[in-house]
C-alpha cells in the first residue's frame, strides 16, 4: 500500500522518525523536489524511506574539508569544491549550504 506524501508530509516523516534536525527546512524542500523530479521523469512512484535518505545525503555549510581527504582542498574556493564534487556525485546548491549525495 502506498501513500501520497506532499511537502508537509515529507517534513513530518523526518520528524516522526526522529530525524527532524538531520536537514534544514530548505534542504528538505530541495530533497522533496529532487525525488519528485525523479518520479516525474521515470513515471514511477518511489517509496519514502527517511532513513535511506539520511544515509544517502549530507548537508554541508562550507566545511568541505571532510569530503576531500587530500591536503590541497584548503586552497580551493567554494565553487571549485562544488565543481569537484559534481564530478563524483549529485550536488544540490542551496542558499547557505549544499546537499551532497554520498559517494
Amino acid at each position: 500500500m502506498k501513500q501520497t506524501v506532499d511537502l508537509n508530509g515529507f517534513h513530518q516523516a523526518f520528524t516522526d522518525y526522529g530525524r527532524g534536525s538531520q536537514f534544514r527546512a530548505e534542504a528538505l524542500n530541495a530533497l522533496f523536489d529532487y525525488y519528485q523530479d525523479i518520479e516525474d521523469s521515470t513515471g514511477e512512484e518511489m517509496e519514502l524511506d527517511v532513513i535511506a535518505i539520511c544515509c544517502d545525503w549530507g548537508e554541508y555549510d562550507g566545511a568541505y574539508e571532510a569530503l576531500f581527504p587530500e591536503s590541497e582542498e584548503n586552497s580551493w574556493s567554494e565553487s571549485e569544491c562544488v565543481e569537484r564534487l559534481r564530478e563524483s556525485t549529485v550536488v544540490i546548491e542551496l542558499d547557505d549550504s549544499v546537499l551532497v549525495q554520498n559517494f
